[in-house]
């Protein structure tokens, strides 16, 4: 059975851990911009987090464009389902999945880049 000393044993282990894990968690959104934790780490005086920071915004607004005009495609399809299937349907279908797909390429690689240059900053596994 563990016992818990003062100062030492299991208790200060799992208490560091809680300390690293929220400022794993501060530097993450710190670095993405977030107000709240903006003290925590300035991505204005480290460049590399900056634009890692840049890099994570153009990712998240390619993602939402990407995945939008995956909707616009969807939303268009069963409106020219429903009512005469022209080709007006049929180009607004093909145009929204090229352009989403040409979006969300780039965005969801650029994603996991970022997330996987945070991870090994603080020197956690790559979850591979």
């Amino acid at each position: 059975m563990a016992t818990q000393t003062k100062g030492y044993g299991l208790g200060v282990d799992l208490w560091e851990r809680r300390i690293f894990q929220h400022t794993q968690k501060a530097r993450v959104e710190a670095a993405r911009g977030s107000v709240r934790f903006a003290s925590v780490t300035n991505t204005e005086d480290d460049p590399i987090l900056a634009r890692r920071a840049q890099l994570g915004t153009a990712a998240d607004l390619g993602k939402r464009l990407g995945y939008s005009l995956f909707g616009i495609a969807m939303v268009a399809f069963f409106v020219g389902l429903l009512t005469n299937f022209n080709d007006a349907w049929g180009w607004i279908v093909m145009g929204s999945l090229i352009a989403g797909s040409v979006l969300l390429l780039p965005a969801i690689i650029i994603g996991y880049a970022v997330k996987a240059a945070y991870r090994d900053d603080l020197g956690l596994d790559s979850g591979h």
